[in-house]
């Protein structure tokens, strides 16, 4: 391998919390309450499919804009003070940067955020780039998304690596012939078993990624 492309939010970051009662916490501030399936259901929606959702489920007279702000509101204020990395994120991606290793991060989260929790917790200075979903024109549902990321670290398909925690973007990453390094988190311990078979290598800690993993 050459290069790695770390996935943000349960791979190197700790924060797949902000995601998971985000929307709960929102219609609360509004005096709404929630349904029980509410998470579940905004799973695998991108932002702005989860707001138009919340809006026209929950008859929200705000327009999307304004709820788009309250939202991101919570989230910026979670990334800037509270996410804190993985443990052992440090110290791989200093083990890859000493090896010679270009690396970049493909996040669904919004990039401004990414950088200010990578930056926070001594991360981004072992980065070429980040990459949001959201300036990009595909999610990780999208094999398309990680075909655009080799050229972006310079490197080919052949010698690039993904690392990732989330079963819809690993599955999404062996259909199209990637490389796949799988990282537990406790977010998709449901899905493990099945992780682990279709990745590459699947590792219970970032302090378990040494190089190359197949």
């Amino acid at each position: 391998m050459k290069g790695y492309i770390f996935d943000l939010d349960g791979t190197l970051m700790d924060s797949m919390w902000v995601w998971e009662d985000l929307a709960v916490v929102y219609l609360q501030a509004k005096g709404i309450k929630a349904a029980d399936n509410l998470s579940e259901a905004l799973q695998l929606m991108t932002m702005t499919e989860a707001i138009r959702y919340l809006k026209e489920r929950y008859a929200i007279p705000d327009s999307l804009a304004q709820m788009r702000t309250e939202v991101y509101t919570i989230i910026r204020r979670r990334y800037k003070q509270e996410v804190v990395a993985k443990k052992g994120a440090k110290a791989c991606l200093e083990r890859l940067h000493a090896a010679g290793m270009r690396m970049g991060v493909l996040t669904a989260c919004e990039r401004i955020c990414a950088e200010e929790a990578l930056k926070r917790n001594g991360l981004l200075e072992y980065l070429d780039f980040v990459a949001s979903c959201e300036e990009l024109p595909y999610d990780k549902q999208d094999g398309r998304l990680f075909a655009l990321m080799p050229a972006m670290l310079h490197t080919d398909k052949a010698e690039t690596m993904f690392v990732e925690d989330a079963l819809h973007a690993i599955r999404t990453l062996k259909a199209h012939g990637f490389h796949v390094t799988a990282v537990y988190d406790a977010a998709g311990k449901e899905q493990w078993d099945e992780i682990c078979t279709l990745a590459d290598a699947a590792l219970l800690s970032l302090d378990d990624l040494k190089g190359e993993c197949i």
